[in-house]
């Protein structure tokens, strides 16, 4: 898997233990991200909100998935 390294432009490969580690950080970041999006919800089913308010958190793990995703070419 080669992908671009930010910094400099140039394409870097990933070795296939770093393929993996990302695999399972992808895996464990989509049980997060279901994780909280459950919890707020079911807080503003709760609070009879009609809108639902996300923690800080939520956005920055689905920053870290995108950032997975786009690390691994998109590919599970």
């Amino acid at each position: 898997m080669i992908t671009e390294n930010e910094a400099t432009g140039r394409p870097v490969e990933l070795d296939e233990n770093t393929r993996r580690e990302i695999h399972k950080l992808w895996s464990v970041l989509e049980l997060i991200e279901r994780h909280l999006w459950h919890k707020a919800n079911s807080n503003a089913i709760l609070h009879c909100a009609s809108d639902v308010l996300y923690p800080p958190l939520y956005t920055r793990v689905q920053h870290a998935l995108a950032t997975a995703k786009r690390l691994m070419g998109d590919q599970r």
